[in-house]
């Protein structure tokens, strides 16, 4: 599906993350961020995943909240302090996963999407 901002696949114990924003360089808006979530969620928890892969498509890794999707959302001002807990929970599920996570970047990795990056156990760029 085109439409899908997380594409899920897998090549054998492997299960490969890709953001799927290329037009806003795979910038984090809420729909991104609850999909990520829940797809290292469900990765950490598969006893067939032996590791997980965090990828960006489209040339470029990830690049950070996209502020204008925030502002459109209302997520900036009105509920700022979950919004931050939200960002802070994907890398906390990165960071204290069981299994290896590699982040493949390619371009560039900004903002929050650095973060994202620094927080996987290895990165190849």
């Amino acid at each position: 599906m085109h439409d899908d901002v997380l594409l899920l696949d897998r090549d054998g114990p492997v299960a490969i993350l890709t953001m799927n924003r290329p037009r806003q360089r795979n910038a984090l808006n809420g729909a991104l961020l609850a999909a990520l979530g829940k797809a290292l969620r469900e990765a950490a928890e598969d006893p067939g995943v032996r590791a997980i892969v965090l990828t960006g498509g489209g040339g470029a890794f990830c690049s950070g909240a996209d502020l204008k999707a925030a502002m459109s959302e209302g997520m900036m001002l009105d509920r700022l302090d979950a919004t931050l807990d939200d960002y802070h929970r994907i890398i906390r599920a990165i960071a204290h996963a069981p299994k290896p996570v590699i982040g493949m970047v390619e371009g560039g990795a900004v903002g929050f999407g650095c973060d994202l990056a620094l927080s996987c156990d290895l990165r190849l760029m």
